[in-house]
């Protein structure tokens, strides 16, 4: 075995069988893919076994947590090189997992040492609409920035390096993908390898992208602030709206106003003041936006403009003071609170 291709899934049989459809035609490397189920109800073990005479496969059963099943997969792999994929990913390419693993160990031997990870570039499918924003958001993936790299673009790693970093965090039921990343990033390095994955845009559909890319904006900013209560809170929201389809965003901005009354004015202005300190690190995402609407369908991320060269030299030097941080903490009150007005309106209207 060359390669051990772990996947975790909780009821997603019809998405396994598109993924494991592409991994049978995979060319030029032998691997074995390890499913990690949480307890699926929808008969997603019996789908696995309509594969067993094209793919060596190996259905485990793990306790509920994407963190948890992944690295359930990993205890059991057979081999050191690790591919962590989402089950509604999909590789359109059948040489992707040879040249993935080709060009990740060519850079270990090149850099003497295997702490370095690779993620894949990034495409929704199987066909998003053709917009500035699908494709910021596909720029985005790309470009291997600080807290832009997640599980949906497929993890590639030594296992040695991946268990000395200590796997994927468990306690929460979100961010197991990121915060692994960012270990990744600070003890080692991350690679842009060149296959492409593909991810559905079911859930974007259902959920609203921009309902959905505007939550996980804040659960980003609320984890790198450290605000416990956020999460220790969130999943029952989460748990309310689990089969509404379209995402409603108040409950979540109720929830943030709820524990916001619940702390000291001192308590409340740090949050406000660190979520600001959080956006204002961000100038980079609206330079590249810029871009992309300029540059529309000709757009090619590893061409900065002036405006994003210019912001990655300049921004933080020119605003990481307390005067910066002051005005991102107005201007994000400002936005909360508006939104907050905005979203109470159209649910009486």
């Amino acid at each position: 075995m060359e390669l051990s291709v772990i996947i975790p899934v909780l009821n997603d049989r019809e998405a396994l069988n598109l993924l494991l459809e592409d991994l049978t035609r995979q060319e030029g490397i032998v691997f074995e893919v390890l499913i990690c189920d949480g307890g699926s109800t929808d008969g997603s073990d019996r789908a696995v076994e309509s594969f067993l005479d094209r793919l060596t496969i190996r259905f485990l059963s793990s306790p509920r947590g994407r963190g948890r099943q992944l690295n359930k997969g990993a205890s059991e792999a057979s081999t050191t090189h690790l591919v962590f994929l989402h089950a509604d990913s999909r590789l359109p390419s059948p040489g992707a997992l040879k040249s993935g693993l080709s060009e990740l160990t060519e850079a270990w031997e090149q850099a003497g040492h295997r702490r370095i990870a690779g993620h894949l570039s990034l495409q929704y499918g199987p066909t998003p609409p053709d917009s500035p924003a699908w494709r910021f958001w596909q720029a985005k993936a790309r470009s291997g920035r600080p807290l832009t790299i997640h599980g949906d673009q497929s993890f590639w790693i030594d296992s040695g390096f991946f268990q000395a970093l200590g796997g994927f965090e468990e306690e929460l039921s979100v961010l197991e993908d990121t915060r692994l990343a960012e270990r990744i990033r600070e003890k080692g390095q991350w690679g842009l390898l060149s296959p492409q994955i593909q991810t559905s845009i079911r859930r974007f559909d259902e959920e609203g992208l921009a309902e959905r890319q505007t939550l996980n904006a804040l659960i980003l900013a609320f984890d790198a602030i450290g605000w416990k209560a956020f999460f220790e809170n969130a999943p029952s929201v989460y748990r309310e709206q689990a089969q509404a389809g379209r995402l409603a965003l108040l409950p979540f901005w109720e929830l943030i106003q709820t524990l916001l009354d619940e702390t000291s004015w001192k308590q409340r202005w740090n949050l406000w003041y660190g979520t600001g300190g959080f956006v204002r690190q961000q100038l980079w995402q609206w330079a590249l936006w810029c871009q992309v609407r300029r540059e529309g369908p000709r757009f090619a991320s590893q061409r900065p403009s002036l405006f994003l060269q210019w912001t990655d030299r300049w921004w933080d030097r020119l605003s990481d003071n307390p005067l910066g941080n002051g005005l991102a903490t107005v201007l994000v009150w400002g936005w909360f609170h508006l939104r907050y007005r905005q979203l109470h309106r159209s649910l009486s209207s």
